[in-house]
């Protein structure tokens, strides 16, 4: 071994070593993920047949990861650390391999970086530890592009049966991943040997061979067209995933500009020969899976995800430390050792990784409700929760607990949950990331039951309240950042006129022109430091005279020039059901989910009553309260 190649082996080494102590920290601690509680879900079936049409062809995945898991959990099980076990060594591995392509094609300075952020940026750490089709995905596109290197040098047979069958892997594993191992395909036409060209064609058909027996499948899921949970991309799609990719980490980002502004410095020094070719193949190999997914995200059907990008993340990579040269001995290993520290750091710190993976939202929710029903139990515990039942039975025989509970589609709508909650006599309810949006009001309500907050979890996409009847013990309720009535007058106009009923009590007010209309106009929304973790909670008591009432709350955000960036509405009936008398309507708005809130300069809160009448309210209320910081913290800044 040459004296030049062993330190970047010992460092490889050891780099590896740390990226599979981040992988399996504290490995029986890792809980499931929503999505795999949902693949494991679809592993209990009696045949191969049953598995593939009721666990396979409505999911919208190929077939492969299903598959593998349904014999895997036959053999060792369903603990956490079993199920994970193997996509942990395949993030593991995804060290090397990163590095292998890295050296053979710039060079051993710019595989050993992209090796170290490969190591320990949250991204690939993260999809390592979750049993689904990425991670096992990234192992097979950077183990098909090391094979495909060597068919690249020369095309033998044990090389092309290998491609072959690694591509076919692809393409069982995901259709991105298949997508970025087409560009790899592709590309190879153009670059190989033509004496080798046919030999490349032949093993391509042999690997179109082996997918033969999933196409009915294929055709099956190409009718789904998209996922109807995710939105289409926004134009800032690509400057955020950059951000995502590097921790959102000025840190990370400093440490890779000055790596980068020293391989410059060093390039104009010695001239070395520019590997434009490979700087290219990395580039185009990221970006054509990502601007096709992109373009048919926008015009046909959602499916771009920051998950599915993880395919062609480690070209991406590669094309940023081709432009990396380290210094020799010393200062290269300083530079190699700071980097990986970094990574750590933000990782463990910085991003608080582990405090908040290592909590998810269906594992809290079972250790919620074990921990109340084993403290109070005897039925003064209940628990409603917004998760697939069979998902949170999953947690029964870790819990050694036999709870109950329901979930708030079961119950219904907003007057079905108000009469379950008046037929409720326990002593504590847990809400379990209830529904708080648009018309769905279960928090609101249930405030008006369970006047007591007892207390609230705040975690990465997990809310739980738990409320309690009585006034003892409390804990201290959120303080809104600020709260207007109508009222008030401080940094709020009234948008219609009203005017107090003479016929009613004091603090009852009437609205009539325009016909039916209330609101109040907030001009200090900039002023006020408003951001994405707020919460805008609208409320009133309103008269309803008909069994359908007509009317609604309407949320309004306007940028500075008035135009309407989003609008939500809350429609009475939703509330009132059949009902006739006063009832209190309410609409929120987690700011997390509004679009361009960096854009917003008012809010218009609007109380719309039935049409050509006058509209009876009273303690119209508009507030803004911290939201959950923490919500979608690993996904965004």
């Amino acid at each position: 071994m040459d004296s030049e190649r062993k330190p970047f082996l010992t460092w490889l080494i050891f780099i590896t070593a740390v990226g599979a102590a981040l992988r399996m920290f504290r490995l029986n601690e890792i809980p499931f993920t929503y999505d795999e509680l949902s693949a494991l879900s679809r592993t209990h079936f009696n045949s191969f047949h049953d598995l593939i049409q009721k666990g396979v062809a409505g999911d919208g995945h190929p077939a492969g990861v299903q598959v593998f898991l349904y014999y895997w959990v036959k053999i060792f099980g369903y603990q956490e650390w079993a199920v994970k076990l193997p996509f942990i060594l395949m993030g593991i591995l995804c060290i090397p391999l990163i590095y292998q392509i890295g050296r053979k094609w710039f060079g051993k300075s710019e595989g050993i970086i992209a090796a170290c952020l490969m190591a320990g940026l949250q991204y690939p750490v993260m999809y390592s530890q979750i049993a689904r089709p990425y991670i096992s995905g990234l192992f097979l596109i950077l183990l098909l592009a090391v094979i495909w290197n060597s068919v690249m040098a020369k095309a033998t047979v044990r090389n092309l049966f290998a491609f072959a069958v690694v591509l076919a892997l692809c393409a069982y594993n995901h259709y991105f991943s298949l997508l970025t191992a087409a560009g790899i395909v592709a590309t190879g036409l153009f670059v190989i040997d033509r004496k080798y060209l046919l030999k490349y064609m032949l093993a391509i058909l042999f690997s179109v061979a082996l997918c033969l027996p999933h196409s009915h499948v294929f055709l099956q899921q190409l009718q789904l067209k998209g996922l109807e949970w995710v939105p289409a991309p926004t134009p800032g799609f690509f400057k955020n995933y950059l951000y995502y990719i590097f921790n959102f980490s000025d840190y990370i980002l400093v440490a890779v500009t000055l790596l980068l502004a020293q391989g410059i410095y060093f390039y104009t020094k010695s001239k070395p020969p520019v590997k434009l070719k490979f700087r290219l193949i990395a580039l185009l190999w990221f970006a054509i899976p990502a601007a096709i997914g992109y373009f048919y995200s926008v015009y046909r059907a959602p499916v771009l995800e920051t998950s599915v990008l993880i395919f062609g993340f480690p070209f991406l990579l590669l094309f940023i430390c081709s432009f990396v040269t380290l210094p020799t001995s010393y200062f290269r290993d300083i530079e190699i050792g700071v980097l990986l520290l970094i990574l750590i750091v933000s990782l463990g710190w910085e991003r608080s990784y582990y405090k908040l993976f290592y909590h998810a939202e269906t594992e809290m929710f079972a250790r919620h409700i074990a921990g109340y029903e084993k403290a109070y139990g005897n039925g003064r515990v209940i628990a409603v929760v917004n998760t697939n039942p069979e998902y949170l039975d999953t947690y029964k025989k870790k819990y050694n607990s036999g709870w109950s509970y329901q979930t708030f589609e079961s119950i219904g709508d907003n007057p079905a949950w108000r009469r379950w909650l008046e037929k409720s006599d326990a002593k504590y309810l847990i809400l379990c990331n209830p529904p708080i949006e648009w018309g769905s009001q279960y928090l609101a309500i249930a405030r008006e039951y369970y006047n007591c907050v007892d207390s609230i979890y705040q975690g990465f996409t997990t809310d739980i309240y738990v409320l309690k009847k009585g006034a003892d013990g409390c804990k201290p309720d959120q303080v809104p950042l600020f709260s207007y009535t109508l009222n008030d007058s401080t940094g709020v106009r009234v948008k219609y006129k009203v005017k107090p009923s003479v016929n009613e009590a004091k603090g009852i007010y009437v609205s009539c022109d325009p016909p039916g209309a209330a609101g109040l106009f907030f001009t200090t929304a900039r002023q006020l430091g408003f951001g994405e973790k707020l919460r805008v909670n609208i409320s009133a008591d309103v008269y309803v005279d008909s069994t359908k009432p007509e009317g609604c709350f309407t949320l309004k955000f306007s940028d500075r020039e008035g135009r309407v960036l989003e609008e939500r509405e809350s429609l009475i009936q939703s509330f009132a059901g059949n009902d006739t008398g006063w009832h209190t309507v309410y609409l929120t708005a987690r700011l997390y989910h509004a679009p361009s809130v960096k854009k917003v300069a008012f809010i218009s809160a609007d109380l719309y009553g039935k049409p050509e009448t006058c509209t009876k309210f009273k303690n119209f209320k508009v507030e803004v309260v911290p939201d959950n910081p923490v919500l979608y913290s690993l996904i965004k800044k």
